[in-house]
């Protein structure tokens, strides 16, 4: 099998679509790299109980895919411009053409060369040509960063120290220094829905893999930031 677009459908048992390689992709769809950091005319305004279902919605296909797959498969390129939104902002993880799948049940990595995305790569992959489970979190820790400062993982504008996303933004994430947060989410979040969300992004995103948290563990505190959100917007007459 050589899976090349997955979708996530959330029913009373978790499977995948798995389509063509140059799936005709439904018409209103877009990528969340667009919608985070594209032209103006493409952005959009995205809440933070918004970004957070994106979030939990992506999680869960990773989380299936490295737990409830048989054989296991690691992913090797999560990055926003992977993460398919349908008109109604549902998230759904696609192009696995650089996916690896773990046929031994009790293998820890798979030795490969290493290919993936600048700005998202495993660092601890890119020095030693292993590649595991969480190589995939920590490029999915970079699209949390994404889409709690609402910048890209690289970027040639502002100062030297702002280029990398990683290694600007996860200092001031784990002071809980909310200040890099996008400022169109200013004054609309729970700050320990946030605080929660950042902490996660920041531990997943540890150059040692060793501390980083598995799919589960990550999914588990993003669905617990969402839920805190919700309460949050419905206390304040916001939700329905």
């Amino acid at each position: 099998m050589d899976p090349t677009h997955y979708s996530f459908i959330e029913q009373d048992n978790p499977e995948y679509d798995i389509l063509p390689a140059a799936p005709n992709v439904a018409y209103g769809a877009r990528y969340l790299q667009t919608v985070i950091s594209g032209s103006n005319s493409k952005r959009i305004t995205l809440s933070w109980v918004r970004r957070l279902k994106i979030a939990v919605d992506a999680a869960k296909g990773l989380d299936y895919l490295h737990y409830g797959s048989e054989p296991r498969v690691i992913h090797r390129d999560v990055k926003s411009s992977n993460i398919l939104l349908d008109t109604e902002m549902n998230a759904k993880v696609c192009d696995f053409g650089l996916s690896k799948q773990i046929t031994q049940a009790d293998a820890t990595h798979v030795t490969t060369v290493v290919k993936g995305t600048a700005g998202y790569l495993d660092p601890e992959y890119y020095s030693t040509q292993q590649l595991t489970e969480k190589s995939d979190v920590y490029s999915f820790g970079v699209v949390l960063l994404e889409l709690i400062c609402g910048r890209e993982p690289l970027s040639r504008s502002g100062t030297p120290d702002s280029f990398n996303l990683v290694l600007w933004a996860k200092p001031y994430l784990q002071a809980g220094a909310f200040e890099i947060v996008d400022e169109s989410l200013k004054g609309s979040f729970d700050v320990e829905s946030m605080r929660r969300a950042a902490l996660i992004a920041s531990r997943s995103v540890e150059r040692d893999a060793s501390r980083r948290p598995n799919i589960a563990a990550v999914l588990a505190e993003l669905k617990e930031s969402y839920s805190i959100q919700l309460s949050y917007l419905a206390c304040g007459g916001l939700l329905n």
